[in-house]
């Protein structure tokens, strides 16, 4: 789980991802746009997990106006010291709204060590 600001910084805490139990979490590349009544939202965030040890994931998310939460998907693109040569990928669940307020987000997948 991801505790975000308003775009898109925070703190991974729960994580289960060995050699990486929290993390400082950033947010690049981040855009969002409009089809039919759905908002979308793309980007990639970095998790700082200490030590050089850094992951980077891509994600697509969207919400409805009736929908109380943000479901997409997420993979692995990049990984620095221990996580160099990891592959990976999964779901997100989030409530909240980036770039309108604080928001969490959830991550559901396998990664894959070499």
């Amino acid at each position: 789980m991801a505790q975000m600001d308003s775009v898109g910084n925070g703190t991974l805490i729960n994580s289960g991802v060995p050699g990486c139990p929290t993390a400082n979490v950033s947010t690049s590349d981040l855009a969002f746009f409009f089809r039919g009544g759905v908002g979308y939202f793309t980007g990639k965030h970095t998790f700082d997990c200490g030590g050089g040890n850094t992951v980077t994931v891509s994600f697509i998310a969207h919400r409805t106006s009736s929908s109380a939460a943000n479901v997409g998907t997420w993979k692995l693109v990049d990984g620095t010291g221990s996580f160099v040569g990891v592959g990976g990928g999964g779901t997100l669940s989030g409530s909240g709204t980036p770039g309108a307020d604080a928001f969490v987000d959830y991550y559901t997948g396998t990664l894959r060590f070499p």
